[in-house]
């Protein structure tokens, strides 16, 4: 850089951050330790400690990114539980595809921030959670058409216990107490 010249204001953003290449064990401590409010420097003397080179800077950012991504999964449960509440006592399918709309909404955001060259085991993960959401959504449209099945017999029904009303085998009271029972009503 030459003399007078000033540094870029870039902001740096990093999507794969040093912390998280730490092991599974170590990373899950070091969240708890993030968690619990322990300082950049002290989390960063206990990963040298036991052999992990990871800068404050480094843990801030990722601290950051690991807020954010809390955040966005508290954004989805708001939304979920709305979902739910719009639609409570109606079509569980529904709620059930909402909830796949959301996780595929997740699974975007990972094939987003995956870049070539991954590791095996990312791929393999991503794989797991492709085969999961495929799944799901079968699932989904399954549960559609089993509860079209039972609306279908259900209005059947209906019909035959109005049919034998109408015909006086069965009373009123008979007649409503069989589509009280079985949520006709």
């Amino acid at each position: 850089m030459a003399k007078g010249e000033k540094k870029s204001q870039r902001t740096v953003d990093r999507r794969h951050h040093k912390a998280e290449r730490l092991p599974p064990s170590i990373l899950s401590q070091l969240h708890e330790r993030l968690k619990r409010g322990e300082t950049y420097e002290h989390v960063e003397a206990w990963l040298e400690s036991i052999g992990h080179q990871v800068g404050k800077s480094s843990l801030h950012r990722y601290h950051r990114y690991m807020r954010e991504g809390l955040e966005r999964q508290r954004e989805r449960a708001v939304l979920a539980e709305k979902i739910v509440a719009a639609n409570a006592g109606r079509d569980p399918s529904v709620v059930q595809n909402a909830a796949y709309q959301v996780a595929m909404q997740q699974a975007l955001e990972y094939l987003v921030d995956l870049e070539i060259g991954e590791s095996e085991m990312s791929v393999t993960q991503l794989a797991k959670l492709m085969t999961a959401l495929a799944r799901m959504g079968g699932t989904s449209t399954q549960l559609a058409d089993f509860l079209e099945r039972q609306r279908a017999k259900l209005a059947e029904a209906d019909r035959q216990v109005d049919k034998l009303t109408a015909r006086k085998i069965l009373s009123a009271e008979q007649a409503a107490e069989i589509k009280r029972m079985y949520g006709i009503e």
